[in-house]
């Protein structure tokens, strides 16, 4: 629609492809597929009217496309929002999906949304295996992904009761699944920092969980982690970190407490919708589309 009826437009990178399915789909990167789509993806950009792209990393990755165009003022960065109202922290006797799978005293861990090859979680089985000892630690896998049944099996083969597995939910149940955990599980794989960054992050944020990031050191999660002071990041498959983690927020309540409290307030300050949508109106005000 550009090149006939010189349409303006604009593109928005939630993930960047080749290069996720070079790293995670087993393209090769000199594939003829590869090959092309970066040739369009030079084209589409050479030409939009302002490109958007959700962290800094995932721009770096971007500027590889921009040839001699002015990178500053074509390439923007916006995170995603998300809606405090909507998605907030809950007291359980509030929470009637809470209400059916956790205890008032319970440590709740839990892992809500898509499992795709970005999304490592295979330690999961042997950490709930370690911490199946602690009988108020609970671990609760919400997802429609086919590899939940395969971390379900898993975890059925080594007889575990410490974790409960559920399929996708009606949408309307979001608000009360994500207020449900105390921790909240948000993972990126090795490879994937600069090709995605978790649009969960928020929502976990939002609902009052600590963050619990499986990612790869200095990872975009890792800096967000630790800019607002509201979690822990463990490097994919470091089993003896992530317990460590687990068992000081269930020996000291009052840190994991404080954790959810700045999580909470981070997402209200910084990724509202309220907050991020008047930014990407304002840049396409700017560039009169």
């Amino acid at each position: 629609m550009h090149v006939i009826k010189k349409h303006r437009y604009v593109l928005l990178y939630y993930d960047i492809y080749p290069e996720a399915l070079i790293r995670f789909g087993g393209l090769s990167m000199d594939s003829p597929l590869a090959d092309l789509w970066r040739v369009l993806n030079r084209l589409a950009i050479g030409s939009a009217s302002l490109v958007i792209t959700i962290s800094d990393k995932m721009a770096e990755t971007l500027s590889q496309y921009f040839r001699g165009k002015a990178l500053n003022s074509n390439l923007v960065i916006i995170p995603t929002w998300v809606d405090t109202n909507w998605i907030k922290p809950l007291s359980l006797d509030s929470n009637q999906f809470a209400q059916l799978y956790v205890s008032h005293d319970d440590l709740t861990i839990l892992y809500a949304g898509n499992l795709g090859a970005v999304h490592d979680l295979s330690m999961l089985p042997k950490l709930a295996e370690r911490l199946s000892r602690y009988p108020k630690i609970r671990f609760l896998i919400v997802s429609g992904s086919p590899r939940r049944l395969s971390l379900e099996l898993q975890c059925q083969k080594l007889k575990l009761k410490n974790i409960i597995f559920l399929p996708q939910q009606p949408e309307e149940c979001v608000p009360q699944i994500l207020a449900t955990g105390d921790i909240g599980i948000v993972s990126l794989a090795m490879g994937g920092d600069g090709i995605s960054m978790p649009s969960k992050t928020y929502y976990m944020m939002a609902a009052g969980n600590a963050l619990l990031g499986l990612s790869p050191a200095n990872s975009e999660l890792d800096q967000l982690i630790r800019k607002h002071e509201c979690g822990i990041n463990i490097e994919p498959g470091n089993i003896d970190d992530a317990e460590k983690a687990i068992l000081f927020w269930h020996e000291n309540r009052r840190s994991l407490q404080e954790a959810k409290e700045r999580s909470r307030g981070a997402a209200e300050s910084y990724y509202d919708k309220e907050i991020i949508i008047p930014r990407l109106l304002l840049e396409l005000t700017r560039i009169n589309v």
